[in-house]
């Protein structure tokens, strides 16, 4: 049975082809609920029917047959859901549905929950023998990871909730026993839920979720409801309360700048391929690039990194500074420098287990894994909460360093200590901890942190091709909110963020996505303060190849403010690329105004004079290049093809000459030679040298145009040309 084609019948509100199919599939099911569901529905629409066949009109009969179409779509998924675990019982997914869902009911793991919360809180406060207590408590915490783990089972593999299940999920996530490291994962267990089977109870119940007082909840579950949002709205049942409820949210502010940071993240995710080639390709090679030949003439001692308070030779390296500030402006940017790092960390056993990829890091649990418990207890967990603080590994690669320092033992312990202890150099490590740049519960900071959680869930599990990835949906796309018509009714009328957002798209080089956005801003062509917008909306115009429009919007940012260097040099490379040379000087001359000695709008000047045959022009700004940089060998090329063109060939061939002499551009000086030596008559050792030209592969083309040129400025004839042009082919 095709399930998504008759979901997708009822999204579109067809019941006519799908009653039929769907009462018999449901029949061979057997499954009683399903029946009764199924039954109840068809007597519904029966009267329905009925009613409209002798003419009584209800009001009410979209909204019933809407219902209609949400209830069968829910028999669709229970029979999905039925079919996947009967005939696919390898996977993941249908292993836990038939454990968990055999054996454990949602309310009763939520009451273990609850009740070995109780127990613990009992615990600490009795008064018995440490040793006793400290066993009491392990026995509980075992107790505990197993409930927290049927609890994300039960979830992830729930059929669509019920009312009492939204009861029993709401009653957890206000317990006041209950963890919240315990409720963060309950979240990301209904995220994955409704990744598997959209189901509007959960998505509502994930709405209710970033309303609690509590950051790493509320924002993993917006993370989840953008996701969801941004992939299924076509397929996702809405209704009405839904979709009041999202109008109802975009009325505060906070919520749209949370929707545009998860979206600017998720797209900045969509790039860790790039970023993770960068860093192996082109940042780590140059990073120890030399520095290993230089350590290896001394040794390498770990102490030169601080001795006397002065970097060692190598920090002082131009090239190893770039990068490091290439390395920390990716970083501010929120880009996942070290997922190619971390990729190789996950075959620890602790990541066998789904839920642990969601775990979040918090050494101070009451419920700390016993992996956790030999750092949480050493000399080295402040200096490891240091390292951790500043927001830049997610949880999933705060566990992986702490497996590697636990399998290496002492020895790490004791690098770590000991670096970091030089590194503060007496400093108060309490005092850096509760610095604002150690902040790592910033909404800002959970939000990535969660989504390069989801990003290493979905790459690096190994049973991840038992998934539909999120993240291939998306990569390749630009997540805007003109993505999709849901997105677009909640999100665009803000246009402070839809400003941030569409100069963040442009930033990272989505320009056909930013343009949109810029081009739905309010703008106005008398208005100075709309310059800027004009500005970037002709940037992205020019990039995306919309040349012609991207001139009429410099020209408007021009006129709006007059003389603005950015505008002209856009404006002029813009003209330059089209030809449009007579124009391009005028611009390139106000350029210069700014800067004269800029050798780039020199060169593009007397590029564009030559092209509209202004050769004394061309020469006289061609001389200033070549006198303001002696080493510039296109300059020379181009000064010497313009003095012949001006028929001053003893200047031309004395620079030809300083040309080959100082082998510069060796080609285009015989080249250049060649012409001279044609055009003193002596043809056969220009043809000698052409000969041997062509035979290496110089472009005859170009040979061609030059002498044809050659011909229309009146210095050679044209039989001499024909006839010469048929012997580098003939002879």
């Amino acid at each position: 049975m095709d399930y998504e084609s008759i979901r997708q019948k009822l999204n579109n509100k067809e019941l006519k082809s799908v009653f039929p199919e769907l009462r018999k599939e449901v029949d061979v099911a057997g499954n009683w609920e399903l029946i009764d569901e199924m039954e109840s529905v068809w007597t519904t629409y029966q009267q329905m029917l009925s009613f409209s066949l002798n003419g009584i009109k209800d009001p009410e009969s979209v909204k019933i047959r809407n219902k209609i179409c949400n209830r069968l779509i829910n028999v669709v998924t229970k029979l999905d859901q039925l079919d996947r675990v009967k005939n696919r019982d390898s996977e993941r997914y249908s292993k836990y549905r038939k454990i968990i869902g055999e054996y454990y009911s949602f309310n009763g793991i939520v009451e273990k929950l609850n009740d070995i919360s109780s127990k613990f809180v009992e615990l600490k406060n009795t008064d018995m023998r440490q040793s006793i207590q400290d066993y009491n408590l392990n026995n509980l915490k075992e107790e505990h990871e197993s409930a927290l783990l049927n609890l994300f089972y039960w979830t992830w593999t729930s059929s669509m909730w019920k009312n009492s299940d939204v009861d029993t999920a709401n009653n957890f996530m206000f317990s006041d026993d209950i963890h919240s490291d315990d409720k963060s994962l309950f979240v990301s267990a209904v995220i994955l839920s409704v990744l598997e089977y959209l189901d509007r109870k959960k998505i509502l119940f994930l709405l209710d979720s970033y309303l609690i007082d509590d950051a790493q909840i509320a924002q993993r579950a917006l993370v989840g409801i953008v996701i969801i949002l941004y992939l299924y709205h076509d397929k996702l049942d809405k209704g009405e309360e839904l979709v009041e409820r999202l109008k109802e949210f975009c009325l505060t502010s906070q919520f749209v700048h949370d929707m545009y940071s998860v979206m600017m993240q998720l797209q900045i995710s969509c790039m860790t391929d790039s970023i993770s080639t960068k860093m192996q390709q082109d940042i780590f090679p140059s990073l120890m690039n030399g520095r290993l030949s230089k350590m290896s003439k001394k040794g390498f001692n770990i102490n030169d990194f601080t001795k006397n308070d002065e970097n060692p030779e190598w920090m002082d390296d131009a090239q190893f500074n770039s990068k490091i500030r290439e390395i920390t402006e990716m970083q501010l940017d929120g880009a996942d420098v070290y997922f190619s790092t971390f990729c190789s960390m996950k075959g620890f056993s602790f990541f066998q287990q789904i839920p642990h990829w969601f775990y979040r890091f918090n050494i101070d649990s009451p419920f700390t894994l016993p992996e956790m418990e030999k750092i949480k207890n050493s000399n080295v967990k402040n200096m490891v909460l240091l390292m951790f603080s500043n927001g830049q590994f997610c949880n999933s690669d705060k566990f992986s360093l702490c497996f590697l320092f636990k399998d290496l033992g002492g020895m790490a312990e004791n690098f770590v200590e000991s670096q970091l202890s030089e590194e503060l150099n007496g400093e108060n490590i309490n005092d850096l901890m509760s610095s604002p740049l150690c902040d790592g519960d910033k909404p800002s900071i959970i939000r990535r942190q969660y989504i390069n959680d989801l990003y290493r869930f979905y790459y690096c599990y190994p049973f991840r091709h038992q998934f539909e990835n999120p993240f291939e949906k998306m990569k390749g796309k630009t997540i805007s909110p003109l993505s999709n018509s849901l997105f677009k009714d909640l999100l665009i009328d803000s246009y402070e963020y839809l400003n941030q957002y569409a100069e963040f798209l442009m930033r990272k080089e989505y320009y056909s996505g930013a343009l949109e956005l810029f081009e739905l801003l309010p703008k106005n062509d008398i208005d100075e303060k709309f310059a800027s917008l004009w500005q970037r909306i002709g940037f992205c115009q020019q990039k995306i190849g919309r040349d012609y429009e991207a001139m009429e919007s410099y020209k408007i940012a021009n006129a709006l403010k007059p003389n603005s260097k950015w505008t002209l040099r856009h404006m002029a490379a813009t003209l330059f690329s089209m030809s449009r040379f007579d124009e391009v000087i005028d611009v390139y001359r106000e350029l210069l105004d700014y800067d004269a000695d800029n050798l780039k709008y020199l060169t593009n000047l007397y590029t564009s004079y030559y092209n509209v045959r202004n050769i004394d022009e061309a020469i006289k700004i061609a001389y200033k290049v070549v006198y303001l940089d002696e080493g510039y060998k296109t300059a020379k090329e181009d000064l010497a093809w313009y003095l012949i063109l001006d028929k001053q060939f003893e200047k031309a061939e004395n620079m030809v000459n300083d040309m080959i002499q100082d082998n510069m551009k060796v080609n285009a000086a015989l080249l250049l030679s060649s012409y001279l030596q044609f055009i003193k008559g002596n043809l056969k050792d220009a043809h000698v040298t052409l000969s041997d030209l062509v035979k290496n592969g110089e472009e005859f083309d170009k040979i061609e145009s030059d002498f044809k040129l050659l011909n229309e400025f009146g210095i050679i004839d044209s039989n001499t040309l024909i006839l010469f042009i048929d012997s580098l082919f003939l002879i």
